[in-house]
């Protein structure tokens, strides 16, 4: 099927008012640790994907309990389920690409999740006892290419939402793009257009103005 418009929607740090899978690392990884592999990848000897294989893999099964209780505490950012009426009253559908576990976001979303037009994240096989990360699409440093995901889709136009820098693919990859921290100034850096969001209440009101004026069209 093709889209007309689509929305391609980071999770960790976007939906999520914090960074909840660095929470989740700082949670089962000693501080000191943290520092050194924190050190390791500005350095460049270390990629984001391989930190995620050891801090996870072969994790024993029920350390995902005591995780989901911290997720649990993390609230989303102000303006998401209006978003999400937005987007259902408009008709745009929303495709969440999230590098993140989907026991977590499955938690965080709860009855959300199948609100969305699909969801892509890092499955979690515990059938020996021990968590082993099942990435959808790895490579280049991370757990998930979200432009390779992207192309899996046929539309017109895309809308990028996100705040990192394993959204920078995402971006480059759509017309129009909501940016915040990390992923804003490496656009601003590369001279690139973006919108500057704070919640999802800003790009509701563009959204809304943005769709009213196609649709006049």
């Amino acid at each position: 099927m093709k889209y007309e418009s689509i929305i391609f929607l980071d999770f960790d740090g976007t939906v999520t008012s914090e960074e909840t899978l660095s929470g989740a690392l700082m949670r089962v990884i000693p501080q000191e640790q943290m520092i050194q592999v924190n050190s390791d990848m500005k350095a460049g000897k270390l990629k984001l994907n391989e930190v995620l294989h050891m801090a996870f893999d072969s994790m024993p099964a029920d350390s995902i309990g005591p995780m989901l209780e911290y997720y649990r505490s993390v609230p989303l950012r102000e303006g998401f389920d209006e978003f999400l009426d937005l987007t259902d009253r408009k008709g745009i559908p929303v495709v969440l690409l999230s590098g993140g576990l989907e026991p977590f976001v499955k938690e965080i979303l709860g009855d959300r999740f199948d609100r969305f037009l699909a969801v892509h994240c890092v499955g979690v096989d515990t059938s020996a006892g021990f968590m082993k990360l099942m990435p959808p699409d790895e490579g280049d440093g991370y757990l998930m290419r979200k432009d390779n995901v992207m192309r899996q889709y046929d539309y017109d136009s895309a809308i990028a939402i996100g705040d990192g820098i394993t959204d920078v693919a995402m971006a480059m990859g759509s017309d129009i793009c909501f940016a915040r921290d990390d992923l804003a100034r490496h656009l601003a850096h590369e001279g690139m257009k973006f919108y500057m969001w704070g919640d999802f209440f800003d790009i509701n009101g563009y959204l809304d103005q943005l769709f009213d004026d196609a649709d006049a069209e």
